[in-house]
């Protein structure tokens, strides 16, 4: 692949290691994850620098960018109704991150909640992902999830999320990311 991108002159964006069987041992899929990072960086495949300018460069699905903080809404959607994901630029962990930028966070976070809450949706989940502890490499930047969340019984609590990817054994969407990022940003305008 790295010898593919460099006879055409375009960049590959890796932005997920792929697949590997939950039964598998821990430290065989950590050392799995280790390997295709060391054999993606050795071949110039940049995450997450890449995959941020690949997403400006589309520009489709690019919902908001302050400062160090972008959102977009990510090609591979995790729950039904799409998602919006993060990057915090150069920034490893929360921690590294200055008070200014944590209120930015903050900030277009709110305004992402309020644009849901536009489109009838009102439960999320957040994720952050941070570097792992110990390690400052500088090649890992802060990611986050951001992710609606329709209930299938009420009483149950059992999510979109939950339902399709155990019943189905597969990541399930009903909409577009680019859809689903022209919607985030016609319901953060209308603020």
């Amino acid at each position: 692949m790295a010898d593919w991108a460099r006879t055409r002159g375009v960049r590959v964006v890796m932005n997920e290691f792929g697949v590997y069987k939950r039964s598998a041992p821990p430290d065989s899929r950590l050392r799995w994850l280790r390997d295709v990072r060391v054999s993606a960086e050795r071949h110039g495949i940049a995450w997450p620098r890449a995959l941020l300018a690949a997403e400006r460069a589309a520009g489709e699905r690019m919902v908001l960018e302050e400062g160090v903080i972008s959102w977009w809404a990510p090609f591979c959607p995790i729950g039904m109704l799409g998602d919006a994901q993060a990057l915090v630029a150069e920034r490893a962990t929360l921690g590294a991150c200055s008070d200014a930028e944590i209120a930015a966070f903050a900030q277009t976070l709110a305004r992402l909640a309020a644009a849901y809450a536009r489109l009838g949706q009102w439960s999320f989940n957040l994720t952050l992902f941070p570097d792992a502890e110990g390690e400052r490499s500088g090649r890992h930047w802060l990611g986050a999830r951001f992710l609606p969340r329709f209930y299938l019984h009420p009483q149950l609590h059992n999510s979109d999320v939950a339902y399709l990817q155990l019943l189905l054994g597969e990541k399930f969407g009903m909409v577009r990311p680019e859809a689903h990022a022209a919607a985030l940003r016609e319901a953060m305008s209308a603020t």
